[in-house]
Order: C-alpha cells, then sequence, then structure tokens
C-alpha cells in the first residue's frame, strides 16, 4: 500500500465513525485499522526519509568542478572602490 493510499483511508475512517452511528465493536474494530494504517504511514515516511538523507550525501559529497574563485573579505577593497590617501 502507498502512502497516499494509506491516508485516503485514515480519512474515510475518521468520517466513518465520526459520521455514523456505529456499534462499538464496529468502531474498534475501525480503529484497530486506523492504528494499523498510521504505523504503516510512519514507516513509509521514515523509509522515505532516510532515501533522501542518502542523496542528500551523495550530493554533498560530489566534487566542485570548474574554477572556483575565493570571495573577497567583507573589509578588502573591490575594483569598483575609489582609494584616497588624502
Amino acid at each position: 500500500m502507498h502512502l497516499e493510499e494509506a491516508i485516503e483511508r485514515l480519512q474515510q475512517i475518521v468520517l466513518d465513525i465520526e459520521n455514523k452511528q456505529l456499534p462499538l465493536h464496529e468502531i474498534m474494530s475501525l480503529h484497530e485499522e486506523g492504528q494499523k494504517l498510521v504505523n504503516l504511514s510512519e514507516s513509509l515516511l521514515k523509509e522515505a526519509s532516510k532515501k533522501l538523507e542518502v542523496k542528500q550525501v551523495a550530493v554533498d559529497s560530489q566534487p566542485i568542478q570548474g574554477n572556483v574563485t575565493q570571495p573577497a573579505p567583507d573589509n578588502a577593497p573591490s575594483d569598483n572602490d575609489e582609494i584616497s590617501l588624502f
């Protein structure tokens, strides 16, 4: 089951519990199903998060290609600044 499907089913469970006059055993059954879907959703999100972290580390560890210039310090004059001794 995909995350979107789990969320959709959870929304339906909430609506059913809120809007229908259900016997207690059905409410308990829906609650149990909902808890399983919450656990599944959390697991899917953790898995996706780990994959994103691995990809970010891979991107961050790529060497920089081309010429890299160091930025000038904030107090260093640039080519456009005029320097006056008097």
